[in-house]
């Protein structure tokens, strides 16, 4: 088998960047436990769970789920009780994140991501993903469409007046069709994925979700999915075969630690 640790051994600046991603999401399952919010690990964190016991090798970010019924409470408790060091980070608490999912950053760090050097961001720490989901009713390909122009200020780095205002134009739109697919979503509960805005389409049962479990992550137990391995399988299918060298994405390309 491949030693995979020559892309984070001890000591290095990857470890060390990716002990203190932990550290804010220790920080952010004290948070829910103590305000009985349900959360699941995701996407990579959640592979790496299951296939590594902890991070992925290579990997740089950490993601986290949420119901989004659950999802303004959940930003107001972190916005009360997060400590010192970490700061929410929303449209809300700083004008340059676009989107519309959260982030925990830590101010004792940096991270720069080539797919964000135009953000002009408040807070550029390393951080967790925290993303709402819902029952979803749009199939993929209709659901990524609506989710591109619902979240429109992804695309104001775009240059062109005209693009700008036919943006504007079907968010508006999108406002209104919104609260009906939401409806139509909770009376269906086919289909679990990223809320309506999030731009990502990875769709589950709700039977594959919930009740959470328990997943040991590097030393610490982590809400996971009700059925782990088929929630993987759903977005990656055969999650257990590591992908090859030029497969293995590091998303940053700048990190610092300050303490």
């Amino acid at each position: 088998m491949e030693d995979l640790s020559s892309y984070n051994p001890e000591g290095s600046t990857l470890r060390r960047a990716q002990m203190r991603m932990l550290e804010i999401a220790i920080e952010f399952d004290r948070i829910c436990q103590r305000n009985n919010i349900t959360y699941w690990l995701m996407s990579g964190t959640l592979l790496g769970a299951r296939r590594h016991g902890g991070f992925i090798p290579w990997d740089d970010d950490f993601d986290v789920g949420v119901k989004r019924d659950d999802y303004q409470r959940l930003l107001d408790c972190l916005e009360n009780e997060l400590p010192d060091f970490l700061k929410l980070q929303t449209q809300k608490t700083d004008q340059g994140h676009p989107y519309f999912y959260a982030k925990i950053r830590d101010l004792n760090s940096l991270i720069m991501e080539d797919h964000c050097s135009h953000r002009n961001y408040k807070y550029n720490g390393l951080f967790i993903d925290v993303f709402p989901f819902e029952s979803i009713c749009l199939p993929k390909k209709s659901k990524l469409l609506f989710d591109s122009f619902y979240s429109k200020f992804r695309f104001e780095f775009k240059k062109g007046i005209l693009w700008s205002g036919i943006s504007s134009f079907f968010y508006h739109i999108s406002l209104l069709i919104l609260p009906l697919l939401r409806l139509v979503g909770k009376m269906v509960e086919n289909r679990y994925s990223h809320a309506y805005g999030i731009g990502f389409f990875a769709p589950h049962k709700i039977t594959t979700c919930f009740p959470v479990c328990k997943v040991k992550f590097e030393h610490y137990e982590f809400n996971a999915p009700n059925n782990i391995d088929q929630y993987l399988t759903d977005e990656y299918g055969n999650f257990m075969v590591i992908p090859p060298k030029e497969k293995r994405f590091i998303h940053s390309s700048k990190i610092e630690l300050f303490n």
